[in-house]
């Protein structure tokens, strides 16, 4: 999908980054909510389907155990 220019005309790049990922992607508050690696799985997977089993993933934050298994499903992903 082709992004938008709208999103870049204006003067605050986080709040870019936020609306263009809740326009295709999971809604987050803020760039730090993105911690959980559950965003970046999200887009590999979006961007190569079947790369990554999403069932076995956590949107939790603050579980620390969750994260670190995000983090291990992403690395899992050998091709790009």
């Amino acid at each position: 999908q082709k992004v938008s220019n709208k999103y870049f005309k204006e003067n605050n790049s986080a709040k870019c980054i936020l609306e263009w990922i809740a326009t295709y992607f999971t809604k987050i508050e803020k760039i730090e909510d993105a911690s959980s690696g559950y965003l970046y799985c999200e887009i590999i997977e979006k961007c190569h389907p079947g790369s990554i089993n999403m069932k076995k993933l956590s949107n939790s934050v603050k579980l620390y155990n969750h994260i670190e298994n995000n983090y291990k499903l992403l690395q899992e992903v050998r091709h790009f």
